[in-house]
């Protein structure tokens, strides 16, 4: 519901910090959808099962990844960059109530549990202030200047202090012991290079048709 909320919101936005503030609250929503739909697939699947729906997810979200920078990019030229965000909330209000009327997810036993709260701060700091350096980094400030520095260093020490923590933490955000298995390792390696590929193309890519050669958003998309 966040999600349909903050879309519709960022849909009918007057400004651009209106329309930063409802993308950060539609995407912290759509991330906690992800993760929670794997999370239900887990408690309802086997694990021989678990293969074949995870397939289905994967192909719609490269169906999405294609597809949703053409159909966004038709919309904002042809009716208007407002329905971008309308187009999806009837869809999404008809989940909303299939999902109520037929999820039906087995009791867990309760336990008592830790949150790493210090976890998830320092890595969201840290990943945030990496991401805001290289976004502004050669624009607002030069990349060889003491403001570059500053944030590189802060985001080295904040990530070392999100790694300290996780060490010692009971109920740690990430597990590092995993990484000794050398199958889990090479998995993660391949996902963050598939994710720097494919993320970073669909994005930097289209900016770059724009507002270097002059495309329209759908011949961009």
């Amino acid at each position: 519901m966040m999600f349909v909320l903050a879309s519709a919101a960022a849909g009918f936005a007057q400004d651009t910090n209106f329309l930063i503030a409802m993308r950060i609250i539609q995407g912290l929503a759509g991330g906690g959808m992800g993760a929670l739909s794997q999370i239900v697939m887990a408690d309802i699947l086997s694990p021989r099962e678990r293969g074949k729906y995870m397939g289905l997810f994967g192909a719609v979200m490269a169906v999405g990844t294609v597809g949703g920078p053409l159909i966004g990019g038709f919309i904002t030229d042809t009716i208007n960059w407002r329905w971008n965000f309308f187009v999806a909330l009837p869809v999404a209000i008809v989940a909303v109530i299939m999902i109520q009327r037929t999820l039906h997810l087995p009791a867990v036993t309760k336990r008592s549990f830790k949150i790493d709260y210090w976890g998830m701060i320092l890595l969201s700091a840290g990943v945030s202030l990496l991401l805001i350096w290289m976004s502004l980094g050669g624009s607002e400030f030069e990349w060889a200047s003491l403001t570059s520095y500053l944030m590189v260093a802060g985001s080295v020490l904040l990530l070392a202090a999100f790694v300290l923590v996780e060490l010692r933490a009971e109920e740690p955000l990430l597990n590092l012991t995993l990484f000794r298995n050398r199958t889990f390792t090479f998995a993660v390696i391949a996902s963050l290079a598939v994710g720097v590929s494919m993320f970073g193309t669909s994005v930097f890519l289209s900016q770059y048709m724009i507002m270097a050669r002059g495309a329209s958003a759908m011949q961009a998309g």
